[in-house]
């Protein structure tokens, strides 16, 4: 195991590499130039010329490209060309919003999947198990930016309340604001992830109830709860941590509109002012920390595996 785990770790120099080069060149291949921003439409070629110069824009690709890995090593993952703030002070304040947000969209979305998975797997062809399904459907099909959006107007319309919108609340601050703050980016993020993985969680573990090992279990006399909860949703959660695994990646770049919706100051709000700004510096850097997470998390996915089926090693 502990091989396995350095040599994905290893694995991660290459990758991280190839994304720096690929995010360095095609955020540069965008039409548009933050020194027309920062002169404006108007301004003149001395103050773009200027402007391209002091920012280091006229310098060769290569050179600028070293200088930014560079100081990536020295721990410096650069700076605002707009507002000179460094990417470091920014990840201070914004990525704690970030990280609330994806732990209660996960908590949200297993709370929800789950349970429902494993009742639908035990009652199949059921009532219940087709109103399970059909929500699944529909948590499927309504997009996470319409579905924050109606969090929002529902509310206002039948109660004539809105959740607290901008001017986040750190939880240890204010925990009742923080919660009311999160609660429904949160929801609305994992209605999707939570149908898709109730749909994995109830094949998977119609699957696994089939296996000679469930039918030993049944002959003992077990329970059900004790056949389910011990027998068999552990080989049934494999796929499903896959799939969850994906889904916590994927979430980096997901959570840009629901900030926006919600007036929350997170990660996913900073990258995209920085694209439309043509902030390169901080984009590259946020596009370079995503995926570090992504991998990672990947990583950690391929560890659990061994802690739900002792069976599986890793040369």
């Amino acid at each position: 195991m502990g091989n396995y785990i350095l040599r994905r770790l290893l694995l991660l120099v290459p990758i991280l590499f190839g994304i720096s080069v690929a995010t360095f060149v095609l955020f540069r291949a965008i039409p548009g130039d933050v020194a027309v921003i920062i002169c404006g439409q108007t301004g003149s070629p001395e103050c773009l010329e200027r402007v391209r110069d002091q920012l280091g824009l006229n310098r060769p690709l290569l050179v600028q490209y070293t200088d930014w890995v560079g100081g990536i090593f020295r721990g410096d993952f650069g700076a605002s060309m707009l507002s000179h703030v460094s990417l470091a002070s920014e990840l201070r304040h914004r990525f704690p919003v970030t990280l609330e947000l994806l732990i209660m969209t996960n908590i949200i979305a297993l709370a929800l999947a789950i349970p429902a998975g494993v009742i639908s797997a035990m009652r199949p062809n059921t009532p219940l198990d087709l109103v399970v399904r059909f929500l699944s459907v529909l948590g499927l099909s309504i997009p996470n930016f319409f579905l924050g959006t109606l969090l929002i107007l529902l509310p206002l319309i039948w109660f004539d309340w809105t959740p607290p919108l901008g001017g986040y609340k750190p939880f240890f601050e204010d925990p009742w604001t923080n919660l009311q703050q999160f609660i429904f980016p949160s929801l609305a993020l994992g209605t999707a992830i939570a149908a898709g993985l109730m749909r994995l969680t109830r094949s998977s573990l119609l699957e696994v109830m089939r296996n000679d090992y469930i039918r030993t279990a049944w002959s003992k006399g077990l329970r059900e709860r004790t056949v389910v909860t011990r027998h068999a949703l552990k080989n049934a959660m494999i796929p499903v941590v896959t799939v969850l695994g994906l889904y916590i990646g994927g979430l980096m770049g997901g959570t840009v509109i629901l900030e926006m919706i919600f007036g929350l100051p997170g990660l996913g709000r900073l990258a995209l002012e920085s694209i439309l700004l043509r902030d390169y510096p901080i984009v590259q850097g946020l596009v370079l920390i995503s995926a570090t997470v992504f991998v990672l998390v990947n990583l950690a996915v391929d560890v659990v595996y061994a802690w739900f089926d002792p069976r599986i090693r890793y040369a």
